[in-house]
Protein backbone atom coordinates (compact mmCIF):
# COMPACT_ATOMS: atom_id res chain seq x y z
CA UNK A 1 0.00 0.00 0.00
CA UNK A 2 1.12 3.16 -0.62
CA UNK A 3 1.42 6.03 1.82
CA UNK A 4 0.77 9.26 0.75
CA UNK A 5 2.85 12.37 1.81
CA UNK A 6 1.04 15.02 0.17
CA UNK A 7 -1.98 15.66 -2.16
CA UNK A 8 -2.39 18.68 -4.19
CA UNK A 9 -5.14 20.84 -5.40
CA UNK A 10 -4.64 23.33 -8.25
CA UNK A 11 -7.44 25.60 -9.61
CA UNK A 12 -6.86 28.17 -12.19
CA UNK A 13 -9.60 30.75 -11.83
CA UNK A 14 -11.29 32.75 -15.23
CA UNK A 15 -14.28 34.39 -15.41
CA UNK A 16 -16.48 31.52 -16.50
CA UNK A 17 -14.67 28.59 -15.29
CA UNK A 18 -12.45 27.32 -12.60
CA UNK A 19 -10.11 24.52 -13.88
CA UNK A 20 -8.87 21.87 -11.48
CA UNK A 21 -5.97 19.61 -11.40
CA UNK A 22 -5.81 17.23 -8.31
CA UNK A 23 -2.18 15.69 -7.22
CA UNK A 24 -0.34 13.48 -5.01
CA UNK A 25 3.21 12.90 -4.04
CA UNK A 26 4.24 9.11 -2.36
CA UNK A 27 6.81 8.07 -0.43
CA UNK A 28 8.63 7.00 -3.24
CA UNK A 29 8.74 10.57 -3.88
CA UNK A 30 6.62 10.01 -7.22
CA UNK A 31 4.44 12.98 -8.05
CA UNK A 32 1.04 12.38 -10.51
CA UNK A 33 -1.35 14.38 -11.18
CA UNK A 34 -4.29 12.24 -10.99
CA UNK A 35 -7.53 14.07 -11.29
CA UNK A 36 -8.52 17.04 -13.61
CA UNK A 37 -11.84 18.20 -13.95
CA UNK A 38 -13.61 22.22 -15.33
CA UNK A 39 -16.39 23.92 -13.53
CA UNK A 40 -18.42 26.80 -13.97
CA UNK A 41 -17.40 29.50 -11.93
CA UNK A 42 -20.81 30.12 -9.85
CA UNK A 43 -21.79 29.56 -6.30
CA UNK A 44 -23.36 26.14 -7.79
CA UNK A 45 -19.60 25.65 -9.89
CA UNK A 46 -17.94 26.37 -6.83
CA UNK A 47 -20.06 23.56 -4.31
CA UNK A 48 -19.72 21.37 -7.30
CA UNK A 49 -15.73 21.51 -7.07
CA UNK A 50 -16.12 21.15 -3.35
CA UNK A 51 -17.95 17.60 -3.50
CA UNK A 52 -15.33 16.50 -5.78
CA UNK A 53 -12.43 17.52 -4.59
CA UNK A 54 -13.41 15.64 -1.33
CA UNK A 55 -14.43 12.33 -2.87
CA UNK A 56 -11.36 12.21 -5.26
CA UNK A 57 -8.81 12.76 -2.20
CA UNK A 58 -7.77 10.10 0.00
CA UNK A 59 -9.97 9.83 3.27
CA UNK A 60 -6.54 9.16 5.28
CA UNK A 61 -5.21 11.89 4.33
CA UNK A 62 -7.37 14.78 3.43
CA UNK A 63 -8.75 18.34 4.69
CA UNK A 64 -12.27 19.01 3.68
CA UNK A 65 -13.54 22.41 2.16
CA UNK A 66 -16.81 23.32 3.10
CA UNK A 67 -18.16 27.08 2.87
CA UNK A 68 -14.92 28.39 1.25
CA UNK A 69 -13.10 27.15 4.21
CA UNK A 70 -10.50 24.33 4.93
CA UNK A 71 -10.48 22.47 8.15
CA UNK A 72 -8.46 19.40 8.80
CA UNK A 73 -9.83 16.08 9.23
CA UNK A 74 -9.69 14.27 12.66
Amino acid sequence: MKVLLKQTVGIDVAQNELVVSLGRMDEQIRIEVYAYKVFPNTKKGFSSLVSWVNKQTSINNRSTVRNGSYRSLP
